[in-house]
């Protein structure tokens, strides 16, 4: 859940872009002003994404779906919670590698994520934005891993302990995160036009 906290503030601070230039880099400029942000970083975010992503693979790896036996849609969700993890992992790799890493080693700088955010996003690969399709396909896999998994995890803690609950929860669930994903997306395809 912390992490997907963080998820949702970090979109909502990419959507600030389609208020203005000015607004994404006054958000950005707020945050990066944070005293000890790489430490803060590391420690709340990078480390808890690396123990829950080795954690994730182990479960992914290990796990045994049993959709052609029992199609039922809980099963389709365990095996696609697996998928997205997956996909999702890659996706923040890829991610920081282009923005964060550069930002820690001083090659990039705050002010500079909008217009680096433009021209990669915007840049076309054989005429198709390959990285902007990677960023909305890495967002989507994010979101739906984050939903689906608020959903287990009022399940398996006991939020929702009926089936009624459960209905509620995975309801709220899913429009959490249809709300996040249009923040996500539409933050993606505004960097790409």
């Amino acid at each position: 859940v912390p992490l997907g906290i963080f998820l949702i503030v970090h979109l909502f601070t990419n959507a600030r872009a389609i208020v203005s230039k000015s607004s994404y880099d006054e958000a950005v400029r707020s945050l990066s002003e944070l005293p000890y942000l790489v430490v803060l970083e590391v420690v709340g975010i990078l480390l808890p994404l690396a123990f829950h992503g080795i954690y994730g693979l182990v479960l992914a790896f290990e796990g045994r779906p049993n959709v052609g036996k029992y199609p039922y849609n809980r099963n389709w969700m365990y095996v696609a919670q697996r998928v997205t993890g997956v996909v999702a992992l890659a996706f923040i790799g890829w991610h920081l590698s282009h923005l964060w890493v550069p930002r820690v080693l001083g090659k990039l700088a705050p002010i500079d994520f909008y217009d680096e955010l433009v021209r990669r996003l915007s840049t076309p690969t054989a005429g198709v934005p390959l990285t902007a399709l990677g960023y909305v396909f890495g967002t989507a896999a994010c979101v739906f891993h984050f939903a689906n998994g608020l959903w287990g995890f009022m399940t398996s803690w006991g939020v929702t302990p009926t089936r009624r609950s459960q209905r509620l929860g995975a309801t709220i669930s899913g429009l959490v995160g249809v709300v996040v994903l249009v923040l996500g997306t539409a933050a993606a395809i505004f960097f790409a036009t």
